[in-house]
């Protein structure tokens, strides 16, 4: 937030749910490109507001990256927060993804 002097704390944690979902999403999710290279897929979001966005990262290979990644982010909707183990409220993923 901007302004705010609450010092930021890291931790980590491992979401072998949401890795789950996105295994589960493997098929749906090679069907989003047609070319060959790395898509680096971000996925920030809050348990305790439901929020979610998604984007690739610039480590990203793949040709129209933009495209792809939106695709990738509609296949994979709706995350399954509900269901997801967690000990933090927001996380910030990264998936790499290769066709």
């Amino acid at each position: 937030e901007q302004g705010s002097t609450a010092p930021i704390t890291a931790g980590c944690d491992a979401l072998p749910a949401l890795d789950q979902h996105m295994l589960a999403k493997a098929a749906d999710i090679a069907g989003c490109s047609h070319g060959h290279g790395r898509l680096s897929f971000v996925i920030d979001f809050r348990f305790s507001t439901a929020f979610a966005r998604a984007w690739g990262g610039p480590s990203s290979t793949i040709g129209d990256a933009g495209t792809v990644a939106a695709c990738v982010r509609r296949v994979t909707a709706p995350l399954p927060l509900a269901s997801i183990t967690h000990a933090h409220d927001r996380y910030v993923a990264v998936y790499g993804i290769e066709w």
